[in-house]
């Protein structure tokens, strides 16, 4: 498992606010979990994007892994998050296909424990 250092992360997290702000930079991927999730827990997309915009290197969790996919040249950054007494996890990357977006693939409450090296 590879762990980043605090800059590392920061440096990411950066990244990940410059680009969530601009208009289109922010997609979730539509997966029944997430969801499920959003209804359940009554989120709205703009709430997921602020969560996410406000990650601190507190709520990391592992990364960067790259894509197993070989075709995206991407790697995921993993993070949890408490949300109404509930542990998230949330799954991005940033994409530089065409315009730059950052992208979540999971963002539902955690099935398993997730470890947290900073905090």
């Amino acid at each position: 498992m590879v762990i980043s250092t605090r800059d590392e992360i920061n440096t990411f997290l950066s990244q990940v606010n410059q680009i969530i702000k601009r208009k289109n930079g922010f997609h979730l991927q539509n997966r029944e979990k997430n969801m499920k999730a959003l209804v359940k827990y009554n989120i709205p997309i703009d709430t997921v994007k602020y969560f996410i915009e406000y990650l601190k290197v507190q709520n990391y969790s592992k990364g960067p892994k790259p894509d197993n996919n070989d075709k995206y040249n991407h790697n995921w950054w993993f993070f949890g998050r408490k949300i109404d007494n509930k542990l998230f996890y949330i799954k991005i990357r940033i994409s530089n296909i065409g315009k730059k977006q950052v992208v979540c693939l999971s963002f539902h409450p955690a099935k398993y424990p997730i470890e947290f090296p900073y905090k």
